[in-house]
């Protein structure tokens, strides 16, 4: 009975692995419905991240070149070109200006005074963004640049808040309306850039350590969804030359690069 007993083990086990496909009990591969736990059903594992998005011996995320159909060397529509819209009632709130481009490093080495942030306009009417402020925290402070005085901006155009405003420290950067009192604000093992009217917090965008190109910015896709703005695998180095050899798009959109 010994020798019997060991025999039908085998089969056994394999009966009931029959039975539990019969019965739709195994998860398979490509199912939607997520995972089995415990009888009931959890929310779907979350997608692993792309691998071409990680420096494999340093883990430094590396933004894609993603150009356009354009052209590398489309530079996007200038801000404030006119339009017919109208100025937007009462402050500025949440998601009203996003961060949509950075210059983290236009230059290797420190006392980078060639750094940006560009910020667009995600409403359909015109913004002013007097009183916004624009922060990198540093433990109990932060580094900070403030707007002053009214700066309108059309529907979907963008304005840069720099380093500095001196053209010969900026590299002939355009659209600049508030620069910080200090350099190397933008830190490129990682930073956070929060922007700010009064003490609500308009947009705050958190970056990784990237793999960058000394003097090409990364930019976020003008025709990615705003959903995807939170993957870096969306943004790209960008290719139009603004200012030999610099490349980025300030003050202008975003369609040097796409969202494919």
């Amino acid at each position: 009975m010994r020798y019997q007993g060991r025999v039908l083990r085998p089969y056994l086990f394999l009966l009931s692995a029959l039975a539990m496909v019969a019965c739709g009990g195994a998860h398979q591969p490509g199912d939607s419905g997520g995972y089995e736990d415990n009888g009931g059903w959890s929310q779907p594992l979350p997608d692993p991240l792309e691998a071409s998005t990680i420096e494999d011996d340093s883990g430094v995320l590396s933004v894609g070149d993603r150009p356009s159909d354009a052209g590398a060397d489309s530079g996007g529509t200038p801000s404030n070109d006119g339009g017919a819209a109208t100025n937007c009632q009462g402050p500025l709130g949440a998601g009203d200006v996003k961060i949509v481009e950075l210059m983290i490093e236009s230059v290797s080495g420190s006392g980078d005074k060639g750094e940006w942030i560009e910020l667009e306009n995600t409403r359909s009417c015109i913004v002013n963004l007097n009183g916004v402020s624009v922060q990198s925290p540093r433990g109990t402070g932060s580094d900070a640049a403030s707007i002053t005085s009214d700066v309108f901006v059309q529907p979907g155009a963008s304005v840069v808040i720099a380093d500095s405003s001196d053209p010969n420290d900026n590299h002939q950067l355009p659209g600049v309306v508030a620069s910080f009192a200090s350099y190397d604000v933008l830190k490129n093992s990682g930073d956070t850039v929060e922007v700010y009217l009064g003490t609500t917090l308009i947009d705050a965008l958190t970056y990784p350590q990237l793999a960058l190109t000394p003097g090409r910015s990364v930019s976020f896709p003008s025709d990615c969804a705003w959903t995807d703005r939170a993957s870096w695998s969306r943004w790209s180095g960008s290719f139009h030359v603004w200012s030999s050899p610099f490349q980025g798009t300030p003050g202008a959109d975003n369609t040097d690069v796409t969202c494919y």
